[in-house]
């Protein structure tokens, strides 16, 4: 066995494997326990969390100076008409929250450029800490929209969120932590999408700072679009996410058996009922990590790992799937899927030297296999690496192309899914090239399974059902980039997902080849349209170099 086949096989052991999936917090990656232990406490995308505060705080000045509106952009918000202006909730449980946190969370709300609102809060503090009535007393005397119930014990979160809801009365409900704070645009920006867009589901990008100091910035986390992947592995969305409340349907905001996990519980029942999610791509809540928090560390609360996996195992039943769930060492709160279900049979069509579209269409059309596995010459799944992991999802009737990650022999990614119109032709830039197969990723997204617009077909899989509804591929393309790219595009515009499963890994030698001159001008014709678009699933604020970096950093 290889140093690399012995890495993948302790990859899929100990980061979330469906045969020991209660063991992937206690045990011993090859980097040991100081790596896991950086890993709970923040991801690849933390602000230079080892930099001199003031430094970071120099960093957080320039962030505000660039997101923060000016006196006339405040002016010009409120003085916006709209033609439906609806009335937002912004539900905050409340629960000894430390004074200076709790006015700095009311003004947030009161200083919104958007003016109809109500703060709606729900007080479970103990007799120690009475002073969190008096002051929401003190802010209500000035500001009737600021709505309070003295609860007579405290509910615990979901309990005392859901008393909130009994008595908020708008047609909008926002979530929002007692310890955090609004942009003062944020209910502003909600209200244009729901005009504009006529969304029933939003959310927004979101920053963590630390303790105090706002400019003490520690994550910038710019999201995709609405990917239901993502949200499976992860709950991406989290912070700020505002939604029609009839989307509840009588089923209630909060549910305690999933208490710590319950915003992933909420989320995932909300979005799959909503006709239209809108992802507001502005920074416009920020998040407070401070000892407690779960933004804080996994460890503050524990308990949100098993209620995180609960929450998407149940959302999974519902739609009449059988599934375990595992957390990744990585970090707790992410996930990994595994599906029980009978092993379809597949065909494995090879992608020879001389084959076209035309002739790839001709296999695919006389198989007779519901499932179709494309691989190029010397393309070999790495020991440790299970086929069914990528067949789970082409199963799936929303998924079109559902691809593995092409490794070399050092255990270095070559292929991982495209980000369109981006690189040297404005056609695709490939992703994460050159990194280790092991690395964080963005988010954490090596260790979930992740949506994309679009991937290489070697190593991927398709349903021929979705594969001939898309129309299958043009008849001049030739490489397993060209070729996957222009059914992955198909795919989406026949309204499927397509995905990369990080844990599915292929090696192969030799370089990977590009487009030809005539493939580009196959591209910018066919797909002009969505080419000059922005890549769904990688934001505009990120650098256009495909490292998913805020392009402040």
């Amino acid at each position: 066995m290889t140093y690399l086949e012995k890495q993948v096989l302790r990859y899929h052991r100990h980061w979330g494997a469906p045969d020991e999936p209660d063991k992937s917090l206690q045990a011993l990656p090859h980097r040991g326990k100081r790596y896991i232990k950086r890993k709970l406490n923040g991801l690849k995308n933390r602000i230079n969390p080892e930099a001199p505060a003031e430094d970071r705080a120099e960093y957080g000045k320039r962030l505000m100076a660039e997101i923060l509106p000016d006196e006339e952009k405040k002016k010009q918000e409120m003085w916006t008409q709209f033609k439906e202006p609806h009335l937002f909730s912004v539900i905050v449980p409340l629960y000894n929250t430390p004074e200076n946190f709790l006015r700095e969370m009311i003004d947030s709300v009161i200083n919104q450029t958007y003016k109809n609102w109500e703060l709606c809060l729900a007080d479970g503090s103990d007799d120690e800490h009475a002073y969190v009535g008096e002051i929401v007393k003190e802010y209500q005397r000035n500001d009737a929209r600021v709505k309070y119930k003295k609860l007579e014990k405290n509910l615990g979160i979901s309990g005392n969120t859901n008393a909130c809801l009994e008595f908020s009365a708008g047609d909008y409900v926002s979530l929002f932590d007692h310890d955090d704070l609004l942009h003062p645009s944020a209910l502003f920006e909600c209200q244009k999408a729901i005009e504009e867009t006529g969304a029933d589901c939003l959310y927004t990008d979101e920053l963590t700072f630390v303790g105090s100091d706002i400019n003490l910035v520690a994550t910038v986390h710019l999201k995709p679009d609405f990917s239901p992947q993502n949200l499976n592995g992860v709950n991406y969305i989290c912070h700020l996410f505002t939604f029609k409340k009839s989307l509840l349907e009588g089923n209630g905001l909060y549910r305690t058996k999933y208490d710590g996990s319950q915003d992933h519980d909420m989320i995932l029942r909300v979005t799959s009922a909503a006709k239209r999610i809108e992802h507001i791509k502005k920074l416009l809540y920020f998040w407070r990590i401070h000892p407690g928090s779960v933004s804080g560390g996994i460890e503050a609360k524990s308990y949100a790992i098993d209620a995180g996996k609960n929450a998407v195992q149940d959302s999974e039943r519902r739609k009449g799937r059988n599934l375990t769930v595992s957390s990744v060492a990585i970090c707790a709160t992410h996930y990994r899927l595994h599906y029980i279900q009978g092993m379809e049979s597949y065909d494995t069509i090879t992608i020879e030297k001389n084959d076209t579209g035309k002739t790839l269409n001709e296999k695919v059309k006389a198989s007779g296999k519901d499932y179709i596995l494309f691989v190029s010459p010397g393309t070999q799944p790495i020991q440790g690496t299970n086929i069914r992991d990528i067949l789970q999802y082409a199963i799936l009737p929303e998924i079109g192309l559902a691809a593995g990650r092409l490794l070399d022999g050092s255990g270095r990614i070559k292929e991982s899914g495209y980000i369109t119109g981006l690189g040297e032709d404005g056609i695709i830039l490939p992703v994460d090239i050159g990194e280790p197969f092991d690395s964080d990723g963005y988010m954490g997204r090596h260790y979930y399974v992740h949506n994309m617009s679009a991937a290489t077909l070697d190593g991927s899989m398709i349903r021929k059902e979705a594969f001939l509804d898309a129309g299958g591929f043009d008849d001049n393309l030739k490489t397993p980039r060209a070729l996957g790219l222009d059914i992955s595009l198909k795919l989406l515009n026949k309204g499927y997902y397509n995905v990369v499963n990080p844990f599915v890994l292929y090696k192969k030698g030799g370089s990977v080849s590009g487009l030809s001159e005539e493939e580009k001008k196959y591209f910018k014709a066919t797909y002009k349209d969505v080419l000059e678009k922005c890549d769904p699933y990688y934001h505009p604020l990120m650098k256009k170099d495909g490292t998913y970096r805020f392009y402040m950093d």
